[in-house]
């Protein structure tokens, strides 16, 4: 099966800094060394982003699977940012690194960027899988706690 550049971050991939995962449902995941020669470890200098959009009116439900970014001080070195919304001047809804798994992230749209960075230092860390599902927007009530 082909791997489509405008949905997979690659090494070499002219689309990875404008990847579309237009869905219901789908996964992304930080780019992977060659598996033959370094094992599943992401590469250094990687830059990735995701516009994920859903059906209107659905909001966005982010879930990582699996998190293991190289741990630095304000998250500077390797990271992965979700942005609320399609732009990179979107309201940010958090910047994650090192091991522990991130809580479910939802947008209050039907748009969320997500970019992973990595810096020029080789690692042997094994990068990060999520999985995107489309929701329904919570209800004022729901959200006031309505009785």
């Amino acid at each position: 099966m082909p791997i489509n550049t405008k949905e997979v971050c690659f090494t070499g991939n002219i689309h990875n800094d404008n990847l579309e995962l237009a869905n219901t449902y789908g996964t992304l995941q930080s780019p992977q060394k060659d598996s033959n020669n370094y094992g599943t470890e992401y590469p250094p200098d990687s830059s990735c982003d995701w516009v994920i959009t859903v059906p209107a009116p659905k909001i966005v439900r982010l879930s990582f699977d699996r998190f293991d970014l190289e741990w630095s001080s304000e998250c500077t070195a390797d990271y992965v940012e979700v942005l609320d919304g399609r732009t990179t001047f979107s309201e940010s809804k958090g910047r994650f690194c090192g091991s522990s798994i991130p809580e479910d992230i939802l947008s209050t749209s039907r748009f969320m960027r997500v970019q992973f960075r990595s810096d020029s230092e080789y690692s042997y860390y094994l990068g990060f899988k999520a999985t995107f599902t489309a929701e329904d927007k919570p209800s004022k009530c729901k959200m006031l706690k309505c009785t």
